[in-house]
């Protein structure tokens, strides 16, 4: 996968170059800044949440590299309105043209026939893509860590992501606990930077995305990207089941990566495959009743309010962690997936491949997260 993600990087970068030719900076950041006003992202999802009910993001994708076609009847102004009946929180939309047989067009088709805010789900590098996702009418962009790699892609093994203070040599004090350190990758072709990711680059769109109202959804795969996420302001932190190197999906992935979210959980241990929690608390927060939110943090479950100023403040961690939303990709494809991340406290959810293989992709949202 690391070599297919160089590859899509790569004509990411000459799409990126003759889009900036053929309509220049200055002009795509006018059309992004006269759009009209985006639909409120963030909110949608908490507002399924703060009603107990599973916040889906549902993705509306031709085809992938690894699978060819998915859906060859493909209509995506059919498939968002059937999605909205289906009781989707938002959509996915797949925009990219070469690997993924996407197009901006579909995106445009699928908002405007339907209520629900829309992602535009590329590979974002440059500030140009986040203007241009603006322009052509997307409420949140996705930032997948992996593409900001600034060397070889190598997935850290997941080892315990907090110690007890004073041991871990970790920078980030999070509710009397230090984050343990992840090496740096050496530099390399992809990135900048003396980390193993180019952060700055990260919070560069996500800065412009937030100034132009969208929202961010920033995915990760392991623990080293999940640290480098949790570096920025947005609240939606996905994780993807599937494993870059080898395609495998397992949900575990998930399981294993909530505790350097929330830190650890004062409840029995995941068992490797079983994910028991045996509490039916939503969130690992002492002394609090169990809520319908999706996060762990301590105190009252949030309300819908705007993305602006959630995240990592300076110096409140916890509350940070607290409004943070999990949202697991990849591998949703029966009942009892969605049961088992529900169990855990996990309630968002994006979802495409088992949508889009049915006849009615809103009908089989609905069953799939009928429980």
């Amino acid at each position: 996968m690391s070599d297919i993600l160089d590859k899509i990087l790569a004509v990411k970068r000459e799409e990126v170059a003759a889009a900036r030719k053929a309509e220049p900076l200055e002009v795509m950041r006018e059309a992004a800044e006269l759009a009209p006003p985006p639909r409120d992202f963030v909110g949608a999802i908490r507002a399924k949440l703060a009603a107990d009910q599973p916040a889906v993001i549902a993705e509306i994708k031709k085809a992938s590299p690894s699978k060819g076609v998915i859906r060859p009847d493909f209509r995506p102004a059919e498939i968002a309105a059937s999605y909205e009946r289906g009781g989707a929180a938002c959509l996915s939309v797949l925009t990219d043209r070469q690997f993924f047989q996407g197009a901006p067009e579909y995106l445009r088709e699928a908002r405007d026939a339907c209520a629900l805010p829309v992602l535009r789900k590329d590979f974002m590098i440059d500030p140009y893509q986040v203007y241009e996702a603006r322009a052509m009418g997307a409420d949140c962009i996705l930032l997948i860590v992996a593409a900001f790699a600034t060397g070889p892609l190598t997935p850290a093994p997941l080892t315990p992501a907090l110690s007890p203070k004073g041991r871990g040599g970790g920078k980030a004090n999070i509710t009397g606990h230090e984050r343990s350190v992840i090496p740096p990758r050496p530099s390399g072709e992809r990135g900048r930077g003396e980390g193993p990711f180019d952060l700055d680059k990260m919070k560069e769109l996500e800065d412009i995305a937030l100034q132009l109202g969208m929202a961010v959804l920033v995915e990760s795969h392991d623990a080293a990207e999940l640290e480098a996420a949790l570096q920025l302001k947005t609240p939606l932190i996905g994780i993807n089941n599937r494993n870059l190197r080898s395609f495998e999906v397992s949900l575990q992935t998930t399981l294993d990566l909530l505790p350097r979210i929330f830190g650890p959980s004062p409840y029995p241990a995941l068992q490797e495959g079983a994910g028991a929690i045996t509490t039916p608390s939503s969130h690992w927060g002492e002394g609090a009743p169990p809520t319908p939110s999706s996060h762990w943090g301590e105190g009252a479950p949030p309300t819908p309010s705007p993305l602006r100023g959630e995240g990592r403040g300076e110096g409140n961690h916890a509350t940070a962690a607290a409004q943070r939303i999990v949202i697991t990709e990849s591998g949703i494809l029966a009942p009892a997936d969605v049961a088992l991340m529900r169990r855990n406290g996990v309630h968002a959810f994006l979802v495409g491949e088992a949508f889009m293989r049915a006849a009615e992709p809103g009908q089989e949202l609905a069953r799939l997260f009928a429980g």
